[in-house]
């Protein structure tokens, strides 16, 4: 679990997502390609993909900003080695979307490492997503 952090300035982060249930809002997630989401496998696994809606461009979810895209989710498939626990580990999903989504400041896939083979030691890694406001500490 991460808590704290603190909030980003607009489109810093723009593959940033946002994953959406008939609920509201259910999980993060990252846009890897302009029609596939990363997320948990424990904020999908087991129900239809149909009750999944992705947000992108979204910064402040409390308001409307304009860069907003919402785009149903088409299917998707959990890791094989997922056991529905995310104790065990291998807690991703793939959230394939029903349309491409649209290139803005806003909204972008995330770069890719050239190199995959390379090992990176004492660089700065982020970690992005809504959290939860923790009062009174």
């Amino acid at each position: 679990m991460i808590v704290g952090g603190r909030d980003t300035t607009i489109n810093r982060w723009p593959w940033q997502a946002g994953v959406l249930s008939v609920n509201g809002f259910n999980c993060g997630g990252t846009l890897i390609d302009y029609d596939t989401v990363l997320t948990a496998a424990h904020c999908v696994h087991g129900r239809s993909s149909d009750l999944f809606t992705v947000v992108l461009g979204e910064n402040d979810r409390d308001k409307w900003e304009g860069s907003e895209q919402y785009i149903k989710v088409d299917s998707y498939e959990t890791h094989p080695e997922y056991k529905g626990n995310f104790l065990e580990g291998r807690d991703l999903a793939l959230l394939h979307l029903s349309h491409n989504a649209t290139h803005t400041a806003m909204v972008q896939s995330i770069p890719t490492l050239a190199d995959e083979t390379q090992i990176y030691t004492n660089e700065e890694c982020f970690i992005t997503g809504w959290g939860i406001a923790i009062t009174g500490e």
